[in-house]
């Protein structure tokens, strides 16, 4: 999951898991936005975990990593996307 903010990129790296292992009424990731009249705002970027009954001595691990990425790119969509891409999956759609 991608965040750009101003001059720095907000990533949550996770592994995926089979969508039916979401607990009910959830999603694997969630993102609440709200702003408020002042134009002040809250964003809220969630991951869940795989929902499963465990048995005594079981257990489940999660894996996620947050980091905080310096950018200093335009705002445009498409250069972002271009950075993420080169930064993270190797993919340059230029070529």
């Amino acid at each position: 999951m991608f965040y750009f903010s101003k001059n720095d990129l907000f990533v949550i790296d996770y592994d995926l898991y089979d969508p039916k292992e979401t607990h009910q009424g959830q999603g694997m990731i969630e993102l609440y936005n709200e702003v408020n009249s002042k134009g002040e705002g809250l964003l809220e970027l969630e991951y869940h975990s795989p929902c499963k009954k465990l048995e005594p001595g079981q257990s489940l691990t999660a894996k996620v990593q947050w980091s905080l990425i310096k950018y200093e790119g335009s705002t445009e969509q498409e250069e972002q996307i271009e950075f993420i891409n080169k930064k993270y999956f190797n993919r340059n759609y230029n070529n």
